[in-house]
């Protein structure tokens, strides 16, 4: 079984990148850069006057990304109902379980999301999401051991 990646992935995005965004905005995997330099010359980069961070971040990290998109269905319980509503932007009920499709096209990101919140959340399906989930914590169980 392939080892799971890094807890935290951290992940970003570059401007105007082929393959990217309608904006042009393409987001990439920070833990998976190998190579990097930076120009020599210093200030060599200007930021565009029509760059907005809060319009390019306005997306949570299981919703770009270049896997196809699929639909999870995820029970939260009521204990943390109102944190996972807020994030996803659907309207909860005080005391009560919050059952909720969420569109998903990274699922890496998803799935160290929904781990989050322990035992307090369930994917209902699809039965890959359901699967990665299980050896996800299977591989941190054996590496624990």
């Amino acid at each position: 079984m392939e080892a799971p990646p890094p807890a935290g992935s951290a992940a970003g995005r570059l401007r105007g990148e082929p393959g990217g965004t309608d904006s042009g905005d393409r987001i990439y995997r920070v833990d998976r850069i190998d190579r990097l330099s930076v120009g020599e010359e210093p200030n060599s980069f200007t930021r565009p006057d029509d760059f907005d961070v809060r319009q390019i971040m306005n997306t949570q990290p299981w919703e770009g990304g270049g896997e196809e998109s699929l639909v999870a269905s995820v029970s939260f319980h009521e204990s943390v109902a109102w944190w996972a509503g807020r994030t996803l932007g659907a309207d909860v009920e005080d005391g009560k379980d919050l059952l909720v499709d969420v569109p998903v096209s990274n699922v890496d990101a998803f799935v160290g999301w929904i781990l989050s919140f322990g035992t307090n959340a369930e994917v209902l399906g699809p039965p890959e999401v359901r699967q990665e989930i299980k050896d996800r914590v299977e591989a941190a169980l054996e590496g624990s051991g």
